[in-house]
């Protein structure tokens, strides 16, 4: 009896104890977790402010630059005298002088022409003087302008700048001799910065420049087809001097080539008179550095 009471006592005492642990336990499993207060909002804010991304077509409008759908334009002329067509006295304001010159032709030919110097019509501030060359035929094969800074002279120098010209400069080779002083190097790059800014229009209108000479000493541009050869380039070689030049050239005018032929029966017919200027031929550069 004593030991059934004793069995008893003790059931009673464990009991409760594993029924409050177990009860504990079972709340603790199946009581729902709730999410810590400052994740959920901070992951919404970082999806809100992601940026979208981009669609296929507005990639696309991304990596398109305005200076592809920008046609380039074709070299035709310039102060509004067109390149291969027949001279005549109404594309200028005014004749100036007119003279016989020879030039070389294609495979170093022989070929005769005019020289005119001319007021332009159309004239550009940038350019004070102007000249035409042409065929024995009249035909325009070359447009010229120049321009000229002003140089100061020996008799509008004041004594100063005499006196300075004629000291020694420097220590090294060539010191102590008079006259040793440089030319104007503020109209030299003055004249070479206007050059490199025409260069940049030039580029806008008809594309990158063929050739390019070392800081801005020229530039050629050129648009060979099958049916044309015409160019143009800009000098600033003799910036040291304070001058620059542009010359537009139709080149198969003035190598005198014959005229392309085309698939056309009217022009390939031997009664056809072909137009000139409207030839094929073979890239060439003009001789830089010639005051027309």
């Amino acid at each position: 009896m004593n030991k059934q009471l004793a069995s008893l006592i003790v059931t009673l005492l464990i009991f409760p104890t594993v029924a409050v642990s177990a009860e504990a336990v079972s709340d603790k499993v199946t009581e729902p977790q709730a999410a810590p207060t400052g994740l959920q909002p901070a992951t919404a804010a970082s999806e809100k402010n992601k940026a979208p991304e981009k669609t296929a077509p507005e990639k696309a409008e991304a990596v398109k630059t305005p200076a592809a759908d920008k046609a380039v334009e074709p070299i035709t002329g310039a102060f509004g005298i067109p390149l291969g067509k027949p001279f005549e006295t109404s594309m200028v304001a005014k004749v100036l002088s007119k003279q016989e010159q020879t030039y070389k032709g294609q495979g170093g030919t022989k070929l005769k022409g005019q020289l005119l110097r001319i007021e332009a019509k159309k004239p550009d501030e940038r350019f004070q003087q102007y000249s035409i060359k042409t065929t024995d035929a009249g035909i325009i094969y070359a447009i010229q302008g120049d321009y000229q800074y002003k140089v100061e002279s020996d008799e509008t120098k004041t004594a100063e700048s005499k006196q300075d010209d004629a000291k020694p400069k420097g220590s090294g080779k060539g010191a102590g001799k008079p006259g040793n002083k440089k030319p104007a190097n503020a109209m030299q790059k003055t004249c070479k910065a206007a050059v490199k800014t025409m260069a940049g229009e030039l580029e806008s209108r008809y594309g990158k420049p063929r050739g390019q000479g070392w800081d801005g000493l020229w530039y050629t541009f050129r648009q060979p087809s099958d049916t044309s050869n015409k160019g143009l380039k800009l000098y600033g070689h003799r910036c040291r001097s304070g001058m620059y030049s542009i010359v537009y050239t139709d080149e198969n005018v003035r190598r005198g080539m014959p005229p392309a032929k085309t698939s056309s029966p009217a022009t390939d017919s031997a009664s056809a008179k072909p137009e000139p200027g409207a030839e094929s031929g073979a890239q060439s550069e003009t001789q830089p550095g010639k005051k027309p």
